[in-house]
């Protein structure tokens, strides 16, 4: 088993390190594919904030992240909230960024929802 978690740690390295230097194509590209199979990173959602932070096009990849895993931390709050209330945002974006703050336990979130 020792074996198999060793194996599993440097996979997750791996896609992480692309992760972290995907230009935003990349990272579209790469959170679709870990949402998709289910793939969580340690740091992925923290490295998706920061990219969305600085660059726009990856708030929709942070928010489908986030409506896939259930929790975030209070950091994505005025993302989640922006994207739940931007005329800018997709219908889709919208009902995704709300059913994450719906999901959260936390009373800003709600009330951002």
């Amino acid at each position: 088993m020792r074996a198999a978690s060793n194996i599993a740690d440097k996979i997750a390295a791996v896609l992480q390190a692309e992760l972290d230097k995907a230009d935003s194509e990349g990272t579209q590209f790469l959170a679709t594919q870990l949402a998709r199979h289910r793939i969580e990173l340690k740091d992925g959602l923290k490295t998706l904030l920061t990219k969305a932070k600085t660059d726009v096009k990856f708030a929709p990849a942070v928010v489908a992240a986030i409506y896939r895993s259930g929790s975030f931390s209070t950091d994505a709050l005025p993302l989640l909230s922006t994207a739940a209330t931007s005329k800018e945002s997709s219908s889709e974006l919208r009902n995704q960024a709300i059913v994450a703050l719906l999901k959260s336990s936390n009373a800003d979130a709600f009330k951002a929802a």
